[in-house]
């Protein structure tokens, strides 16, 4: 088989792999052809970068639960707390998808008082830092309220400097 020909023939079965397995065997398939054909080594790098990238779409991404800085949520218009799987990441940023959290706390997430009313606490909202954002505060609307939280969907970059991440 001719350098050029092997390598048509290797780029073919590498984009064709459906799963990691299949990749690993065009792998060690290439690996044998390389070592029985040391006339072909120039290709080898050529190869191993388009491996590298078919590989990189089997890799499962990471999920973790993330905080964002205030004025990161406010420009994407979300909630500061989602629940996410890590797609890419890069030195400077990570590209997400997921879904907001509506977990409780016990403190507002923008002053830091205590909260004891049940909508509050949901939100992570008091009422005085609440009249900025109009919530109602009647308790029968929490489990609606949440669930309207939690249907928030967002896919896209952040900067890593502004992501807190919770847990992963």
């Amino acid at each position: 088989m001719k350098t050029l020909e092997f390598l048509t023939r290797a780029e073919e079965k590498i984009k064709e792999a459906k799963t990691k397995r299949n990749l690993e065997h065009v792998g060690l398939w290439i690996k044998e052809h390389l070592e029985n054909n040391p006339e072909d080594a120039e290709i080898r790098q050529e190869l191993a970068e388009k491996y590298k990238e078919k590989l990189q779409e089997f890799k499962e991404a990471k999920k973790a639960t993330i905080y964002l800085k205030k004025w990161v949520a406010k420009e994407k218009g979300i909630p500061r707390e989602l629940e996410v799987e890590i797609l890419k990441e890069t030195a400077k940023a990570i590209l997400v998808k997921g879904n907001a959290l509506a977990t409780p706390t016990d403190r507002c997430r923008v002053c830091g008082r205590q909260l004891t009313h049940p909508v509050s606490v949901l939100y992570g909202i008091g009422p005085e830092c609440g009249q900025h954002f109009h919530i109602p505060q009647n308790e029968e609307d929490v489990e609606k309220i949440r669930s309207m939280i939690e249907a928030i969907e967002f896919e896209g970059w952040l900067p890593k400097s502004q992501v807190v991440i919770l847990d992963d």
